[in-house]
């Protein structure tokens, strides 16, 4: 019961928070204080009079949200002329927020540190007085009282700046900064060859008529110390100083970064100049309870001052440097040194790279088993080594090349010598070559990188694919996949349909008696999407006699087990275990390894396989996915719950005719006649289509203009369907609804009580739901389009709006921002929902916002004002410019177990389940090159980032565990001007 009604105060706080959601810190705090709050000691409701807004919402949440307004916009005002809002940021805003104005993540952290949360959060009055000086039992009561323009001020809560510079880019980046520098510097050092003593290596007549007759300058080769010394040793130990250099560049970035709420600790640690901060840490480190403790926190949490100690060290290597060569000479005090500053070099270069900064980290990281470190520890070092190999040898032509060309190198020169051609101009103007030249081969030595990791990553890849093949590349290459389908499809998706009983001298499929109804109910979806024609249906279909033009959406919603036209189907039913004879598709005859072979790799065209070569890719995807191990799918009805939440602004919902065709055509090429030239076959098998079904339908051809309007409806829903519409994204998710019932049908749990007639539907446990922000200001064709949709689609379709009237009189008590003219509400309406006088749909649902609900870049917010509404454990996030295949959507089942944990509670089990998109461009080369590039990062590269460590999920299309993202803030992040790209934070979170 505890636990119960701490789920339920969660779940009350959270929906009644509006943008604070996006601060999930802030939501648990809220909780807590509610939770902990006696009874009776609630807010004070002896001033409500005519509020219509929620005493939780005006009190507590509203004047948390109203901080956040004024951090960033002046006002919303309504434009007259289209009803719209009108959003005025602050002024110098408009490009993006000022480095130190804060944002959800600022105010977020202050929720997350108990130091400044205790010290922050003041109540209201002269006094000031701390809300965490009141007793716990009665903070929820003072949170009304609590000052919230003084608690979340940007002085108080900004702990990172997001700096519009290169500094920015060095902070985050510096560890890549530092490893090409020290292999770089350590390459250039072993290439820069010097003479021996006494051998000129310059030319003294061009030296001269260059720098003059400086007195200074003796021409005895190299008789006068170089400035970096003349030994390899002493040299090579100058490339221990770029790690003090780049510690120094770090420390002036973090600077530069941090923000003002931390920058008093920050200046304190920086200084250093009594010692302080190095006192305390050493006094920290006495505190700790074992030698091994000590010896690990020495090691781990150094001072910063640790990587300044190479430039002592390399100071006394240079002071006992007499010019002699330390090997030859075995000088043991020259050696010690030597050791010492190379010891001390690579422990600051160590804590650099691989220890990170603990002061700012707020969580643990993540625990990675010894196998995936090393694996990761070796590929790059495998990377830094091929770069400094191959830059031993280019670097050494830019050596001699700088010695062809006459240039002074520096480093090369005596410290006398630079004194006195320093004050040359010619010198000068050496050095801004020599830099040039350099600063170029730095550049393009760290570029290539990007060469090397994506080599690295081709090999590691393929050898995951191989990995996950079982190192079989012979079956990999030469497996016949559609051969196996059925019975890969049958033991992995319907595994828990019944196989036919073998007999003796009888021949039995080795495939599900359910398995040829599941197809051919595939193929009729392709069928009905005219992707194939009627005779591509009969030789792809088990049953060839339900091949025909006339397919309608009625058909593919029916019984599973129910023959079109409403005769009972004569394939067996799961109970059903008697034998009957089918007929094979001839897609799934087996083929041997040479016809596999000669199909695939040399292009030999099979007659029987669909001339649509998305067809093709369809099933050839489906039968390469099946060969991967898979989870067992969830059984009907017991599918745990899922929401498909698409964001929608002003997309097409549905194309029209004055989009497609225009009467006066002759600048411009109609893209009705562009799509029908493209998809010629399916146009055709469209036409078939329709006639098949007794509609009248012109042979006009592309006489567009013969078209009556109801054929133009029919026209604009096929050619909605091959272009980036609201309607194809809609149509293709919910496909799932008839993917889980014909899973029901073909294996569900009959003895289930769910499993009765009329207590189980798909709509129970699948929800579609379109976030449709501006559906308040839809125009006439915008609302038909969408009342059309909810007609066409099941039930299982909701669309999320938000709604707004005047703010009216209370809204002073309400605590109603004064700057924002309307109060906002989410809105939820359906199919059964009736229409209003304008059109618009009556909701079902009306929640009250906090105030204006858009203050990102739109759709971050769009998606967290509908949350509310997604129903179930897990939800999918789809943009409207996707689309879906029906027998992908069967996989649902599978894909939902890969959530499955050890045991209940098992904090291991996923979070985030990752799915490549198909991307397909065929529009030019460029759109082609594109396409093709995005696939390779949604296969090849998403398998090495995920074996490296460094897998980003884009949001789109992933499966989220619902409940794990609600509480980190939503399934994107809302920042305006910094979280533009609001999908991929649902992976980083």
């Amino acid at each position: 019961s505890v636990k119960l009604a701490e789920i339920a105060t969660f779940l009350c706080v959270w929906a009644e928070c509006g943008n604070v959601r996006f601060m999930p810190e802030a939501v648990y705090f809220i909780t807590e204080m509610a939770l902990a709050a006696k009874p009776g000691t609630g807010l004070d409701r002896s001033q409500r009079c005519a509020e219509q807004s929620g005493l939780f919402l005006s009190k507590v949440v509203r004047p948390m949200y109203n901080v956040v307004f004024d951090e960033w916009y002046e006002k919303v005002s309504v434009n007259h002329s289209n009803g719209k809002d009108a959003k005025k940021l602050r002024a110098g805003y408009e490009d993006f927020l000022p480095p130190n104005v804060s944002n959800y993540d600022d105010w977020n952290e202050l929720f997350c540190d108990p130091q400044r949360l205790v010290a922050g959060v003041l109540l209201e009055g002269e006094d000031a007085t701390p809300l965490f000086n009141l007793p716990h039992e009665e903070r929820f009561a003072a949170l009304a009282h609590v000052d919230w323009q003084v608690t979340l001020l940007a002085a108080a809560t900004k702990t990172h700046r997001e700096v519009h510079s290169l500094w920015g880019v060095f902070a985050s980046t510096h560890r890549v900064w530092l490893a090409h520098s020290v292999v770089f510097f350590l390459a250039a050092t072993l290439t820069a060859t010097l003479p021996p003593r006494g051998v000129v290596d310059v030319d003294e007549s061009y030296y001269r008529s260059r720098y003059g007759n400086t007195s200074l300058l003796e021409f005895d080769g190299f008789a006068k110390e170089p400035l970096l010394g003349y030994h390899s040793l002493t040299r090579l130990a100058a490339v221990g100083l770029v790690v003090p250099l780049h510690a120094i560049l770090w420390w002036i970035a973090r600077w530069q970064i941090t923000g003002v709420a931390l920058r008093p600790t920050m200046s304190e640690r920086m200084r250093g100049l009594k010692g302080k901060w190095v006192v305390e840490w050493f006094r920290h480190v006495c505190e700790q309870p074992s030698c091994l403790r000590r010896l690990q926190m020495i090691i781990i949490m150094p001072p910063d001052i640790v990587a300044l100690i190479p430039v002592g060290t390399y100071a006394a290597v240079r002071y006992l440097d007499d010019g002699e060569d330390v090997i030859a000479t075995l000088d043991p005090v020259m050696l010690g040194v030597l050791v010492a500053h190379a010891l001390v070099s690579l422990f600051a270069l160590f804590h650099l790279l691989f220890v990170p900064a603990r002061q700012y980290m707020l969580w643990q990281l993540s625990h990675v088993p010894l196998r995936s470190r090393l694996v990761r520890y070796l590929f790059w070092s495998l990377v830094f080594a091929l770069k400094f190999f191959l830059a031993c040898g280019i670097l050494q032509s830019v050596h001699g090349t700088l010695r062809d060309l006459h240039l002074s190198r520096l480093g090369f020169e005596s410290p006398s010598d630079l004194a006195a051609l320093v004050l040359t101009t010619q010198w000068w103007s050496n050095m801004l070559l020599w830099f040039i030249v350099w600063g170029t081969v730095f550049l393009l030595f760290t570029a290539d990188t990007q060469l090397w990791f994506t080599l690295g990553s081709t090999f590691l890849g393929v050898a995951t694919v191989f990995k996950q093949r079982g190192w079989s590349s012979a079956k990999m290459c030469f497996e016949d996949a559609m051969g196996k389908l059925p019975e890969r499809f049958s033991k992995k998706v319907l595994y828990y349909s019944q196989f036919p009983p073998k007999k003796a001298g009888r021949e039995t499929a080795s495939f599900s008696s359910n398995f040829p109804l599941v197809w051919d109910r595939i193929v009729a979806y392709m069928r009905y999407e005219d992707d194939i024609d009627t005779a591509t249906m009969a030789d792809l279909s088990f049953d060839v006699k339900a091949a025909r033009d006339g397919v309608v959406w009625e058909d593919l919603t029916a019984p599973l087990h129910q023959r079109r036209g409403g005769a009972p189907s004569s394939t067996p039913s799961a109970a059903g275990p008697e034998m009957l004879r089918v007929k094979m598709p001839h897609a799934f005859r087996g083929r041997n390894a040479s016809e596999t072979c000669f199909h695939t790799y040399c292009c030999v065209v099979d007659r029987h396989e669909p001339s649509n070569a998305d067809v093709v890719w369809r099933l050839a995807a489906l039968g390469r996915g099946l060969g991967l191990p898979m989870p067992r799918p969830f059984r009907g009805p017991y599918f745990p719950g899922i929401t498909v939440l698409i964001p929608h602004y002003g997309e097409q919902i549905l194309m029209g005719r004055k989009e497609l065709f225009k009467e006066d055509h002759r600048s411009v090429v109609p893209l009705m006649h562009w799509l029908k030239m493209k998809y010629d076959e399916e146009f055709l098998a469209f036409a078939n289509r329709i006639r098949g079904r007794g509609i009248e339908w012109p042979v006009a051809g592309d006489q567009w203009e013969e078209y009556s309007d109801s054929q133009w409806e029919r026209v604009a829903s096929w050619a909605s369907m091959r272009m980036q519409t609201l309607w194809r994204t809609v149509a293709g998710m919910c496909y799932y609804h008839p993917a889980l019932q014909c899973h029901f049908e073909a294996q569900g749990d009959r003895s289930s009580s769910l499993a009765k007639d009329g207590v189980w539907d798909a709509s129970d446990c699948f929800t579609c739901l379109v976030s449709m922000q501006m559906y308040k200001f839809f125009e006439k064709p915008m609302l038909e389009h969408t009342d059309r949709m909810l007609s066409k689609f099941p039930s299982c379709l909701k669309i999320a709006f938000i709604d707004c009237q005047d703010k009216g009189e209370a809204a002073d008590r309400d605590a109603v921002h004064s700057q924002q003219e309307r109060r906002y509400f989410s809105c939820l309406i359906d199919r059964n929902c009736s229409s209003g006088p304008d059109g618009r749909r009556l909701p079902v649902y009306r929640v009250e916002q906090p105030g204006y609900p858009i203050l990102g870049d739109g759709k971050g917010d769009n998606q967290n004002h509908a949350i509310p509404f997604m129903r179930g454990h897990f939800s999918q996030c789809i943009d409207a410019n996707q689309g879906a295949y029906f027998e992908q959507m069967m996989l649902l089942p599978c894909a939902l177990g890969e959530f499955r944990s050890h045991a209940r509670g098992d904090g291991l089990s996923k979070r985030i389940i990752g799915f490549p998109e198909h991307i397909t461009s065929d529009i030019g080369s460029i759109g082609d090159f594109a396409a093709s590039a995005e696939v390779a990062f949604g296969t090849i590269l998403q398998r090495t980032y995920a074996v490296l460590g460094a897998r980003m999920h884009y949001g789109h299309p992933d499966i989220m565990n619902k409940l794990f993202m609600m509480q980190q803030g939503g399934v994107s992040k809302a920042t305006k001007t910094i979280n533009l790209s609001e999908d991929i934070f649902a992976g980083m979170d």
